[in-house]
């Protein structure tokens, strides 16, 4: 007796549900993947403020100066800086939001009048991830406060213990690119605020808001 046998493949039907499942099960996947980096995103920026901001507390505590290290001059006492510090700035509009500046500044002498800080160096620094962007302040006196929005935030650390000092930016700077720092002002200002909560967004996606808190106790959490 001769057999026969048949290799059966995939109807039309069978293969139109194996092809509508597929993309069913694709598109319940895009949100998980769109979340996940953008999430990435946040996390990468967030923590490179974070470390910033620690190592401008660092630098405080060690007299560290780039000021000198650029002018290939360490042993010159005037490019030793009094005061460290971040500026940040949320603005609304294209690319708003993304950068940031280190600072470091020189005391000038009691007597002499504007009684600013000089700006010794400076250094414009990008947000490493791209669509990531500094979206809004608050400044408060408690962690219960509501807080007041603000358009910049000014973190100066003092040495010789790096202590944090959080003002408002506006008004600070005498100019803007760069500027001298306006210091009583700033540590008077900051003497009104406890904490400051910034958040930062990933391609303008209210879903995407992760928050940054930092307070003069030195506290740093990623929300």
């Amino acid at each position: 007796m001769n057999t026969q046998s048949k290799n059966k493949g995939f109807t039309f039907v069978e293969l139109i549900i194996v092809v509508a499942l597929a993309l069913f099960l694709l598109g319940l996947s895009v949100p998980f993947v769109t979340a996940l980096r953008s999430d990435i995103a946040m996390l990468r920026s967030l923590k490179q403020v974070k470390t910033d901001l620690l190592s401008t507390a660092a630098y405080a505590l060690s007299g560290k100066s780039f000021a000198a290290l650029a002018a290939d001059d360490l042993l010159n006492p005037e490019l030793i800086p009094s005061h460290y510090g971040l500026l940040l700035k949320a603005e609304e509009g294209e690319g708003a939001g993304q950068s940031y500046r280190y600072f470091e500044w020189r005391s000038r002498p009691l007597h002499e009048d504007p009684p600013t800080a000089k700006t010794l160096y400076w250094i414009e620094k990008e947000l490493p991830s791209p669509g990531v962007s500094l979206r809004s302040i608050r400044l408060k006196q408690s962690l219960e406060d509501p807080g007041t929005p603000a358009d910049s935030l000014l973190l100066v650390s003092v040495p010789p213990f790096g202590r944090l000092h959080v003002a408002p930016g506006q008004g600070q700077l005498e100019s803007d690119s760069p500027g001298d720092l306006d210091l009583p002002q700033a540590l008077e200002d900051s003497l009104s605020i406890a904490y400051a909560e910034l958040d930062f967004s990933y391609d303008d996606e209210p879903l995407s808001l992760r928050t940054l808190r930092l307070g003069a106790d030195k506290t740093l959490i990623i929300e």
